[in-house]
């Protein structure tokens, strides 16, 4: 399939890593477009041409550079926005005639190991194909847009806060007394390794439960952090992250 992009930023580069070696992918950004191209290894094409070269198109722009894009995507076939607080509605008053989609990656997607939440056009009638496209990039679902603000704090934020958590734990880590470098490497490691072995369905309690001995110190841990004010923090993390997001709605 040909892909267009239409600015270079993070979520951008992050999409044309994970389906450049399946994919013929263009790239526009009209400040750092040639360098990302030629970092990415991927053409650089000018928008008038983008668009009609494209099987689609992705707007990773800017969300005040749209209606300045928009034009350009007036002879695109198909549309996929990444524009945070951009709803189909929308992008359907700006863009008259492109099947129209709106995706939220997060930017895991770079390893094929995202989660992006999609939402199609009533009458958008290759709702499959693009399904099967963006679970290239790992896990893809049709989400309803109204969700949008919450699956981006969960998912599109994610990562950041998942960072920021590992964070917490090395600090912990260090305050016990491992040195810096130590309780980092750790954490780390603990992390990646009990994610890998894990589903995504998996029954996390029976995780928690086959590493821990009935009165024993992980027991005895485990009840302290569940007896911590651990679900308000994240919660509050979560409801701060939504309620940004819909003021920009």
């Amino acid at each position: 399939m040909k892909i267009g992009f239409i600015g270079a930023g993070n979520m951008a580069q992050a999409m044309i890593l994970g389906w450049r070696d399946h994919h013929e992918i263009s790239i526009f950004s009209p400040n750092t477009g040639l360098e990302a191209a030629a970092e990415l290894k991927v053409e650089f094409k000018p928008t008038e041409e983008l668009a009609t070269w494209a099987d689609l198109v992705v707007v990773a722009t800017p969300v005040d550079a749209l209606e300045e894009v928009a034009p350009y995507l007036q002879q695109a076939k198909v549309v996929v926005s990444v524009l945070g607080g951009i709803s189909l509605k929308t992008l359907r008053s700006l863009i008259e005639n492109a099947g129209l989609v709106r995706a939220l990656p997060n930017v895991n997607v770079s390893k094929k190991v995202g989660f992006t939440a999609l939402a199609f056009e009533k009458d958008f009638a290759q709702v499959d194909t693009y399904l099967d496209l963006f679970n290239q990039l790992g896990t893809a679902e049709i989400i309803d847009e109204d969700k949008f603000a919450a699956v981006s704090a969960v998912a599109g934020s994610g990562p950041a806060f998942v960072a920021g958590i590992i964070q917490s734990y090395a600090f912990s880590a260090e305050r016990v007394g491992l040195d810096g470098t130590t309780a980092l490497k750790l954490s780390l490691q603990t992390f990646i390794g009990t994610l890998f072995q894990m589903p995504v369905d998996a029954d996390l309690q029976s995780v928690a439960d086959a590493v821990m001995t009935p009165g024993g110190s992980t027991e005895q841990g485990f009840k302290s952090l569940k007896n911590s004010d651990i679900n308000d923090v994240f919660q509050q993390m979560l409801q701060a992250t939504i309620d940004k997001n819909n003021s920009a709605e």
